[in-house]
């Protein structure tokens, strides 16, 4: 089976490109936040079932590395991102993790928003790495801090992640430090999810060059969040085999998958292939965990060699599970195409093409939530958002 995608057209000039991750939906909605001009602004798009489109500009974002936020709707008026401006390890000016709260004015669909609140978490070594709305009415929040002081010894490679809650009433709280496999002055993947089957929040944690994905688990009490548990060995290469982690810094997504009772987890497994050492190119295949309530786990592999640590789209819909990516091309070593394509029936459907990016970058792929639909930046410098036909 193929499956066709329309592109719904530009959504506007962009030169930096920077969309990812999950996009925002609330009743006929859905949003995608990106960057607009050398400007650095950033808008959201939003878009409704009937053909009503506006764009609306965020203010005081304008200094953060939008393609690293996660956002979300809690009503047609309200809106949260988390986000940061990088790490003074990364040579970037630093900022805490920031959770800003924004109204929206206009009709039909909002044409202007207002920032209402803002709060911090962590330091200038600090970054974002995930944010969710659970179903209580609550958020959480993930962010992480490498080591700001590390020596030779093996033993200060570690990074701490620390979660921020925010109750249905509206009152913030925290849990850090949360300490993990990681290197000081690395990137670091992370991933939040709310498990369909009894609640429980869990956060998955892979540091760069180390061979294991960590799971920690929490639950949402009365009196705020709870630390259950940590475990430094939930996806190994030891034990999982190819299913293990991708030694470098695979890109984790995770979804709530209440069809199945289950989070999908996907990443870039140790089944890896190097192309190319001049210029380095590197293709991993993709593993998709999917984790039970008791935490146990089968796999879904997507045999196809993918950028090693470029973006990936998830998206579980009762019938499909859907992967956006982006292949190696073994004849001109590019990745700059990014292909779909859905598992269904025990069998993957033939991948659909989406479109090209303007350059071989890694972070460039937006995805829906209960929706079939992919957003990425294009060769002509504008983002653009493909929905199946």
């Amino acid at each position: 089976m193929t499956n066709t995608f329309i592109d719904s057209g530009t959504l506007g000039e962009s030169s930096l490109i920077g969309v990812r991750g999950r996009m925002a939906e609330v009743g006929a909605w859905q949003a995608l936040l990106y960057d607009q001009g050398y400007a650095y602004d950033k808008y959201l798009y939003i878009r409704d079932d009937i053909g009503n489109t506006s764009w609306v500009w965020l203010p005081d974002l304008t200094g953060d590395m939008i393609f690293k936020a996660e956002y979300f709707f809690t009503s047609n008026t309200e809106f949260w991102v988390f986000s940061s401006n990088g790490m003074d390890s990364f040579g970037w000016p630093g900022a805490p993790a920031v959770a800003r709260q924004y109204a929206f004015q206009g009709s039909p669909l909002p044409t202007a928003a207002t920032l209402v609140s803002k709060v911090s978490f962590g330091d200038s070594y600090s970054a974002a790495g995930s944010f969710i709305k659970l179903k209580s009415g609550g958020f959480v929040g993930l962010w992480f801090r490498p080591n700001p002081s590390p020596t030779t010894d093996p033993s200060t490679n570690w990074v701490d992640l620390g979660f921020a809650y925010r109750s249905p009433t509206g009152t913030w709280s925290s849990i850090f430090p949360v300490r993990v496999d990681g290197l000081p002055g690395h990137a670091h993947s992370l991933a939040l999810a709310q498990h369909p089957g009894d609640d429980s929040i869990w956060a998955f944690s892979k540091g760069d060059s180390f061979t294991t994905i960590w799971a920690i688990h929490l639950t949402e009490t009365a009196s705020g969040l709870r630390l259950d548990s940590t475990n430094s060995n939930f996806i190994t290469q030891t034990a999982d085999g190819p299913n293990g982690p991708e030694g470098e810094l695979p890109y984790l997504t995770a979804v709530p998958d209440p069809s199945r009772n289950a989070i999908q987890l996907a990443y870039q497994n140790d089944q890896y292939k190097i192309f190319s050492t001049s210029p380095f190119v590197k293709g991993a295949f993709v593993s998709i965990a999917q984790i039970s309530a008791s935490a146990a786990k089968t796999f879904l592999t997507f045999p196809v060699y993918v950028e090693r640590i470029s973006a990936l789209g998830l998206i579980a819909m009762p019938d499909k599970i859907w992967l956006g990516y982006r292949p190696i091309n073994t004849s001109s070593l590019h990745y700059t195409d990014v292909y779909a394509a859905s598992y269904t029936n025990g069998a993957w459907t033939t991948p659909a093409f989406l479109g090209t990016t303007g350059a071989t970058v890694r972070n460039m792929l937006a995805y829906g939530v209960n929706r079939i639909s992919f957003g990425l930046g294009l060769s002509d410098w504008t983002v653009h958002l493909y929905d199946i036909n």
